[in-house]
């Protein structure tokens, strides 16, 4: 009779993070990769300022962002915008309650303590996947009051990106990613016909109230869309 040995096949929830710290990415990719963790890794990003360009058709489930490297907050409204579909986890060793609650305010759907034990936060990931929040009651009464309290002063232009479907948000990452490339090339390497391309920024034209794609790329640079982008 012949042993064999069951191999545990990784079909299980893919995590992209953001990080620019090499000695914590080491360590969370090492966590993943235990077998009773059923995720997988797909990556890490250490540059918050390139989100618009590098995110849009990334292959992720769950997005694990480093609260305390640069520009964090950045990241995390950007990744809401760019990547509903998306659920964001921050991760943070500080003890200001005011910043972990700003997070979540800008959009995160939960948050882990970095001293807190692995299975933590491989809890949280399976509940943001799953369309829950991973937030302790105190927390969420927090955010439910100062949502309510800031309520009505959301900008004109936020409530107009709000209104973009995901494909939409993927379409204007691609044409910031390159202004220069045509109909096309774009529509090439979205994978659909340049006719459904024309009829998504017929689409985003309306809703953002631009005439045209130069006032569309104006408008992504003027609002954060495209840091970085010449």
């Amino acid at each position: 009779m012949t042993n064999t040995q069951a191999v545990h096949v990784r079909t299980g929830i893919r995590v992209w993070t953001l990080c620019d710290q090499p000695l914590l990415v080491m360590g969370l990719r090492a966590c993943f990769a235990q077998p009773s963790a059923d995720l997988t890794y797909v990556g890490n990003g250490s540059d918050a300022t390139a989100l618009a360009q590098q995110v849009p058709l990334l292959p992720m489930d769950v997005a694990l962002v480093d609260l305390e490297m640069a520009d964090a907050m950045t990241a995390v409204r950007t990744l809401v915008l760019v990547r509903p579909d998306v659920p964001v986890l921050v991760l943070s060793a500080s003890p200001d309650v005011s910043k972990l609650d700003a997070a979540v305010l800008a959009g995160a759907r939960g948050v882990v303590d970095k001293h807190d034990p692995v299975d933590v936060l491989f809890k949280a990931i399976v509940k943001l996947h799953a369309g829950e929040f991973w937030l302790g009651r105190a927390a969420m009464v927090r955010v439910l009051t100062s949502a309510a309290r800031t309520h009505g002063t959301v900008s004109p232009h936020q409530r107009q990106l709000a209104r973009l479907t995901r494909k939409e948000r993927i379409v204007i990452g691609e044409l910031v990613r390159d202004p220069a490339a045509s109909i096309r090339h774009v529509a090439a390497r979205l994978c659909i016909s340049e006719r459904t391309l024309r009829n998504h920024l017929t689409s985003i034209y309306a809703k953002l109230e631009l005439p045209n794609r130069t006032a569309l790329h104006d408008f992504a640079v003027r609002h954060g869309w495209a840091s970085g982008v010449t």
